[in-house]
């Protein structure tokens, strides 16, 4: 079945420039400039009058992509293309349109939505009067930066991992709706579970707690019998030079409660670079305690843990440029930086260091500036993988060592932690840790998942862990009056009666299982349905649509199984009397498009 998400209506009014529309030169600046491909424009399913309407169409459907492009910038689970359901021409005026689109709608982001659609008018149509040049490049990319970027990460909510996990649970045709504050529930009813980045609802806020401070994390670790380095923890820089002298050198410094490498400094081996690492970490503890910590040979490696068992591991490489055999590790560094320099400022890749820390890594490693290395190798330019510098993995899943694994599973266990990213400190992950002297490093809850290469292809195992299969339960949908809610009881009677706890929702009326009414603040069949969707005993859902609610608001879920069309007109929502022909073959349609698979819409 073909991916499909909510979606909502929303009005456009469009004052088209004058003069001719060069559709291709807005191609050049979405491609170009932003790098968004716009996918094909499929056959409008609405008659465009004339030439002008069918520009028009043309237009609405890369501002569509645009919209879904500031959206998705907003961590907002936009990914289906919207659409173009109505476009009239204004009567006051040739050049002026009224359109009527449908976007993917996520739940509690509504006020991102019209400021979204606001700016991709604008921008659209100032690519249509503005030739792409440097200068114009220039101009469009500080308008980003001062305009829009801004409020759209104001709104974001979750994490790097949220996007990426919520499009493959939608290539699996697994529903999802934002709960608020980036936690999402994942699937319906009884099979819902709650996820926020990778941190489900089965992993311990205590032991998520826990696992923010270091110094906590490896003296629980220790506690519990398991290797980890020694350490000790500063708040000045005396103590912190006590600590080390007392470790021995070289220590590794770093924040206490620090996320992603940032102020860690590894290879401390004389007071004066401890005093610099020491403020270095200080600027990113937030609680003010600096963590000095005896270094431990080997490279990081990354074991994440999931239901207890390993979904995948990692070699945590740092940031590197790759040789071609050709040229020099400088000249490799520069091109790198100037083609990302090209890009829009918010697309860009981290740019290559080649400073007096990247001298001094390459020096250790026996290279110089003006080395060539040999072609494919990769020639690092940070002695650790961070956040703030960047880095690449290397999948070593199918290389870790039972015992290894073992002690993973054990910290896990030991922080209540459904999901868990352990780091242990190997040369070589394939030996056992006790016979060559690795040690955890850190245990973390909501491990990074789908960003880079090497982790997306175990992000279908991570949902199948995660879920009952799509995470969906039978929706039917009975159609009409009153005799359409009576068939509609009788049906969530037969499936009572097979023992499954079986709901019904109509726009004001809401049915438990044993046929006892659940009362709702506000009627709609739409909020009524979510509610309903969020309640882990539901297992069954029967619709009832006797209004005409979902032309404006859609359908409250994105696919259905049954549709039974009973005798009995359909009612306005607002105002009074029933629906005409139009209206209600509207409704139709709406439900048509829904239907899974082979169902089909059956008249009782």
């Amino acid at each position: 079945m073909k991916a499909v998400q909510l979606t909502r209506r929303f009005r456009l009014d469009l004052r088209i420039p004058a003069g001719e529309i060069d559709i291709a030169l807005l191609d050049e600046w979405l491609e170009g400039a932003l790098e968004l491909t716009v996918p094909p424009c499929p056959e409008p399913t609405i008659e465009l009058r004339d030439d002008d309407y069918a520009v028009v169409y043309q237009l609405l459907w890369r501002k569509l992509a645009l919209v879904r492009m500031l959206l998705q910038f907003a961590m907002i689970p936009a990914f289906v293309p919207g659409s173009v359901v109505k476009l009239d021409r204004s009567a006051e005026s040739s050049s002026s349109f009224t359109a009527l689109i449908t976007l993917p709608y996520v739940h509690n982001f509504s006020p991102v939505y019209k400021f979204a659609i606001d700016h991709a008018l604008k921008i659209g149509f100032w690519m249509l009067v503005n030739p792409r040049a440097p200068a114009t490049e220039d101009q469009l990319f500080t308008r980003f930066e001062k305009d829009v970027i801004p409020p759209l990460l104001k709104a974001r909510c979750g994490g790097r991992s949220t996007l990426p996990i919520l499009e493959e649970a939608l290539s699996q045709d697994i529903p999802f709706q934002h709960l608020g504050l980036g936690t999402y529930q994942l699937g319906w009813g009884r099979h819902g579970r709650l996820l926020d980045r990778s941190i489900t609802q089965s992993d311990s806020v205590l032991g998520a707690r826990l696992s923010h401070s270091k110094y906590s994390t490896v003296a629980l670790l220790e506690m519990a019998g398991l290797p980890v380095p020694k350490s000790f923890l500063a708040t000045d820089k005396k103590t912190a030079l006590m600590a080390a002298q007392k470790l021995g050198w070289p220590v590794v410094v770093k924040p206490n409660d620090g996320e992603g490498g940032v102020g860690v400094t590894i290879g401390v081996s004389n007071a004066e670079r401890l005093l610099h690492a020491f403020d270095v970490a200080l600027e990113g503890a937030r609680a003010g305690h600096v963590l000095i910590e005896q270094q431990v040979k080997g490279i990081c490696h990354r074991l994440f843990v999931q239901g207890a068992r390993l979904l995948f591991a990692t070699k945590r490489l740092p940031i590197a440029v790759q040789g071609d055999g050709e040229h020099t590790v400088e000249w490799l560094i520069h091109q790198q930086n100037a083609r990302e320099q090209k890009r829009a400022p918010w697309l860009r890749s981290k740019s290559l260091p080649l400073d007096d820390l990247a001298g001094t890594v390459l020096d250790q490693a026996g290279y110089r500036r003006d080395s060539v290395p040999a072609a494919g190798s990769w020639v690092a330019l940070r002695d650790i993988e961070s956040t703030r510098w960047g880095g690449r993995g290397e999948d070593m899943t199918d290389s870790v060592h039972p015992e290894n694994l073992q002690i993973a599973l054990q910290c896990a266990e030991l922080f209540r932690l459904d999901v868990a990213g352990v780091d242990i400190i190997s040369n070589d992950i394939s030996v056992p840790w006790n016979l060559n002297g690795a040690r955890i490093n850190e245990v973390n809850s909501g491990p990074l998942l789908g960003v880079f290469p090497v982790t997306k292809k175990y992000m279908p195992l991570f949902l199948r862990n995660l879920l009952s299969g799509d995470g969906r339960i039978p929706v039917e949908v009975f159609v009409g009056g009153e005799q359409a809610l009576e068939r509609a009881r009788a049906r969530q009677s037969e499936w009572v009666a097979k023992g499954v706890d079986s709901f019904l929702c109509s726009h004001n009326l809401t049915l438990a299982p044993a046929g006892g009414k659940i009362l709702a603040p506000v009627n709609g069949l739409a909020h009524r349905t979510t509610a309903l969707l969020l309640n882990p005993r539901l297992e069954c859902l029967i619709l009832v649509v006797q209004t005409d609610e979902i032309i404006e608001e859609g359908l409250p879920v994105d696919s259905l199984d049954h549709v039974t069309l009973v005798d009995g007109p359909l009612i306005k929502r607002r105002g009074s009397g029933v629906l005409g022909p139009d209206e209600e073959n509207e409704v139709m349609q709406i439900l048509k498009k829904s239907m899974r698979g082979l169902a089909a819409a059956a008249r009782d």
